[in-house]
């Protein structure tokens, strides 16, 4: 991989020095301490350099640089404005956005994920400009992502998202052949999902006494649907006669049946004369529109609450509940995997760590200390 010195200016308020971000490699220790002697300070976190300087002193080390360390390519880059906001964004081609938003939408990609793409790309547009992407080589695109690393606020997910991102402008937005960009892919972390148990389950029903609310928590425990699936649900998805939820383009697009359970009918049947629902089961507070993502996290928060749990409970811990309680009453894994809709039965196993049923008892319960 290339070795790289890189010059980022920062705009600064109050203050007619220009701020310089310095990025570098760290592990090189000779360069760390001819840069420190140029009169940089240490970033945030200690993460490269910050220099006050003016542009002409900036030049000057660069030309001392290259002859000091020749197989060193330095660089320099003109001020990034904040992206926090829509005021002093670094200009993004739109013709080349739409053209990646385009072939995102014809792939028939999920709205969160055409979001997350956009987003991500957006950030790698801003971080190479004013080149193009299809000006850049491997090593340009792996100092970009070394570059967001030494900021300090990549995670493991997120990178592999910009890696993703990444791949999908050059193999499907340029039909470029599918190839290895030798992108680092951090290993995620694989935590143990979040349950709560049937008794806090039924005690977060119990206490909760808004028709529409408590439909939506049976829903979330009782079908085991995801967030986005339980809000894209409309009336003629409930089969009353086949006891039946259809789920239509869930993860993945796909299509899948989960079981109405019985107790949910007759309450949801209250509910759908009580409000009338149009075009989504569960709308909010103007007709037509679907109830939103926040509002079912408060929903299911304050019954929480409500409940005596002191942890916090999200509508994915109840679906993580449902899974659970399934495989401890004996369900087939294989039959919690359709339900769940994972298309790899590796994803539904996780389960299998948290079941009490399937965890033989501690040694310890079976000595006679008595």
């Amino acid at each position: 991989m290339a070795r790289f010195v890189q010059f980022i200016e920062r705009p600064i308020s109050r203050s007619r020095d220009q701020q310089w971000e310095v990025k570098y490699p760290y592990a090189d220790t000779p360069l760390r301490h001819w840069l420190s002697e140029q009169g940089m300070t240490p970033g945030p976190g200690q993460k490269g350099f910050i220099f006050r300087g003016p542009g002409e002193r900036i030049d000057r080390i660069m030309e001392e640089g290259r002859l000091q360390f020749p197989d060193i390519q330095w660089r320099r880059k003109p001020v990034l404005k904040s992206t926090s906001n829509n005021q002093g964004m670094v200009p993004v081609d739109p013709v080349l956005l739409k053209r990646y938003i385009d072939r995102l939408t014809v792939q028939r990609y999920s709205p969160n994920t055409i979001s997350t793409y956009r987003n991500a790309f957006i950030k790698f547009l801003a971080g190479i400009a004013p080149r193009h992407p299809n000006e850049l080589t491997r090593d340009d695109i792996l100092e970009f992502m070394l570059a967001l690393q030494q900021e300090g606020r990549l995670s493991a997910s997120y990178q592999n998202q910009m890696i993703n991102a990444i791949k999908f402008w050059y193999e499907k937005v340029e039909c470029q052949p599918r190839q290895q960009y030798e992108l680092p892919r951090p290993r995620k972390a694989e935590p143990l999902p979040k349950v709560i148990s049937t008794e806090e389950v039924a005690s977060m029903i119990r206490r909760t006494t808004n028709l529409k609310h408590r439909c939506l928590i049976m829903f979330a425990y009782g079908a085991g649907l995801r967030n986005a699936e339980l809000l894209a649900l409309n009336p003629t998805h409930i089969d009353s006669k086949r006891m039946v939820i259809r789920v239509e383009r869930g993860k993945g697009n796909k299509d899948r049946e989960v079981p109405l359970p019985d107790q949910l009918l007759p309450l949801l049947r209250e509910y759908y004369r009580a409000y009338q629902p149009r075009t989504y089961l569960f709308e909010g507070q103007q007709k037509g529109t679907p109830y939103s993502s926040k509002s079912l996290q408060l929903v299911i928060a304050k019954a929480a609450q409500k409940a005596g749990i002191c942890r916090r409970v999200t509508p994915h811990m109840l679906r993580h509940s449902y899974a659970t309680h399934l495989l401890e009453s004996g369900a087939d894994i294989r039959y919690i995997q359709d339900l769940l809709g994972h298309k790899s039965i590796r994803t539904t196993e996780i389960y299998t760590h948290i079941a009490r049923t399937r965890k033989p008892p501690s040694p310890l319960d079976s000595l006679s200390l008595e």
